[in-house]
C-alpha cells in the first residue's frame, strides 16, 4: 500500500489549487493522509480525485472539514498495521511518550501542527511518528515537503519526506535570507548608491554624504554565522 501524507495546507491562502509536484507524488497512491488545517473542505475534495483520503482536524480547520467528516483524531489499520494521526502532538519534550499513551495500540503517529518535517522511531516504546511538514506553507525550513509511506503486509517498510519545492519557491524566507533580499534590493544595496571617500555614501537622489552616520552592509560572514544560529534553533 502506497500512502501519501499531507499536513497545514492552510488553503485558500497557501494552496491554490494543487500544485504540480505534489499531484505527481499523489498519482499512484492508494491512500491519502491529510493532519489537519485543511482549511477548506475544497482541498480534501480535490485530493480525493487521486485517491481515497482520510483526514483529522487542525486548529485552525473551521464547520466546512468538520461537515467533511474530520474529526480531532483517528485510528486507522492499514494492511495490519496500527496508524493514528492527530493535528497537533504537543511540545517536543515528552512528545513520544504521550503519543504512546494516547495512541497505545500504533506502530505509527502522523501528525502535523509545526509545519516542521520530522520522522522518529523509538524502537523501547514500538512507535515511529512521522510530520511531514507542509507542501505550501513552510515557514522557517528550507522547502516545502510531504511524506510517501509504503505498508506491506502490516509493516512499514518505507517512510520519506520529499521536498516538493525548491529552496527559493513561495513568499516565506528565513530571518537571514530575508535580511539579504532586502538589502540586495535596496537603494544602499544596488548600484544606485555610490561610496564616497572615507566609506561615506552617497545617494544619487539625496546627495548624501555624512561625515559620522554611514550605512553599512551587513558582513557576509556575519549573516552566514546569523544564518548557523538560526537553524540551529529549527529543532523538530
Amino acid at each position: 500500500m502506497r500512502i501519501a501524507v499531507l499536513a497545514d495546507t492552510h488553503a485558500p491562502k497557501r494552496w491554490r489549487g494543487c500544485p504540480p509536484t505534489v499531484a505527481r507524488h499523489l498519482a499512484g497512491a492508494d491512500l491519502i493522509l491529510h493532519a489537519g488545517d485543511v482549511c477548506n473542505a475544497e482541498v480534501l475534495h480535490e485530493l480525493a480525485a487521486f485517491a481515497p483520503v482520510r483526514a483529522v482536524l487542525g486548529n485552525n480547520d473551521g464547520p466546512d472539514v468538520c461537515a467533511w467528516g474530520a474529526p480531532p483524531s483517528l485510528t486507522l489499520d492499514l494492511e495490519g498495521l496500527q496508524v493514528g494521526m492527530v493535528h497537533d502532538a504537543g511540545p517536543r519534550a515528552g512528545r513520544l511518550r504521550r503519543l504512546r499513551r494516547r495512541f497505545p495500540t500504533a506502530g505509527l503517529v502522523v501528525f502535523g501542527h509545526s509545519h516542521i518535517p520530522l520522522d522518529l522511531q523509538d524502537e523501547q516504546l514500538g512507535l515511529r511518528i512521522f510530520n511531514p511538514g507542509s507542501p505550501t506553507d513552510r515557514r522557517r525550513q528550507r522547502q516545502g515537503t510531504m511524506g510517501l509511506l509504503r505498508v506491506d503486509r502490516g509493516r512499514l517498510t518505507a517512510a520519506r519526506i520529499v521536498p516538493v519545492t525548491s529552496p527559493r519557491d513561495g513568499p516565506e524566507r528565513s530571518g537571514v535570507a530575508h535580511l539579504r533580499a532586502r538589502f540586495a534590493t535596496s537603494r544602499i544595496g544596488s548600484a544606485s548608491a555610490r561610496p564616497c571617500r572615507n566609506g561615506r555614501l552617497a545617494h544619487p537622489v539625496l546627495r548624501l554624504a555624512h561625515p559620522v552616520l554611514r550605512v553599512v552592509a551587513p558582513p557576509q560572514g556575519l549573516l552566514d554565522r546569523v544564518g548557523m544560529a538560526e537553524e540551529a534553533w529549527q529543532g523538530p
